[in-house]
């Protein structure tokens, strides 16, 4: 049964490594239950060793291969139904665990218009476990000087990760966005977007002009500023749609809108469709 609200997830206070988790799949090894959609604040890798089910990550449906990586970005909605049988491990990380001049945002399989997945031959996927085994051995020793050993192990995974990724070719051809009031628009619109800001809030909050963040935004995100800013809205709108039970009117004013009527013209300007017709569909 979906949850009325979607669960938010955050680290646990008496976690063995603040900001990091290592988690090897077993029954009752989560406090959650993984197969009912949910999200959490922080970054998720999912080793999969042996393959079955599925794993559906913002309304997109893939299947569960042995040797493969799934990516959760923190605050996206997934749904894991792993079958009997399958077998795997995850490491949980917060932003703030790795280096600060250690981008997330420009890893290629963290980008919102890539796929999550990254299936591997057995010996690539061989040579990224041994890898993360040492991972797996330092969170597990009782060692001060961990936390750094752990930090730099999995930033070196993870670029590996990033090169087998570009390798596939699964990465759209987009701008790296190395600018930092780019970055700085997507961390506000993050935090703010259930306040409606305009792009002239936004471009306040930032010390610069709405012209120069339109550049800005067309330059690295493709669309102007406010359709940045409706697109993450429109987003979260269909994850409580499809993930939670929340009515019309609930969702609506969750969000912050006037109204429901004003919602619902909302929806359909940017859709095509209202929201009760949105939430019938994919659920067909």
């Amino acid at each position: 049964m979906k949850p009325k609200v979607i669960p938010t997830h955050e680290f646990k206070a008496e976690a063995k490594l603040p900001k990091f988790e290592y988690l090897a799949w077993r029954k009752n090894v989560s406090k959650y239950d993984v197969s009912l959609p949910h999200r959490h604040n922080y970054y998720e890798v999912l080793v999969f060793t042996k393959g079955g089910g599925k794993h559906e990550i913002d309304f997109e449906t893939h299947k569960i291969k042995s040797n493969s990586i799934h990516f959760v970005a923190a605050n996206q909605v997934h749904v894991v139904k792993r079958l009997p049988g399958s077998s795997g491990y995850s490491f949980l990380f917060a932003a703030e665990f790795t280096d600060s001049n250690f981008n997330l945002s420009e890893l290629a399989f963290y980008k919102p218009e890539n796929t999550r997945i990254l299936n591997l031959t057995k010996h690539d996927f061989e040579e990224v476990v041994n890898l993360l085994a040492e991972v797996q051995t330092n969170f597990m020793a009782d060692s001060k000087a961990r936390r750094e050993e752990i930090k730099y192990l999995f930033q070196a995974v993870l670029l590996k990760l990033q090169r087998l990724y570009l390798l596939q070719g699964n990465a759209k051809q987009v701008l790296p966005i190395k600018n930092k009031q780019a970055l700085q628009l997507q961390a506000l619109i993050e935090e703010n977007y259930k306040q409606h800001w305009r792009a002239s809030e936004y471009a306040s909050a930032m010390r610069t002009t709405s012209i120069q963040l339109n550049t800005i935004s067309k330059q690295y995100f493709g669309k102007s500023t406010e359709a940045v800013i409706q697109e993450r809205l429109l987003l979260e709108i269909k994850r409580a749609l499809v993930y939670g039970t929340k009515s019309i009117k609930e969702i609506c004013f969750d969000l912050n809108f006037e109204d429901p009527t004003y919602f619902i013209r909302f929806f359909k300007k940017h859709t095509g469709t209202t929201p009760l017709e949105y939430r019938k569909s994919v659920h067909e």
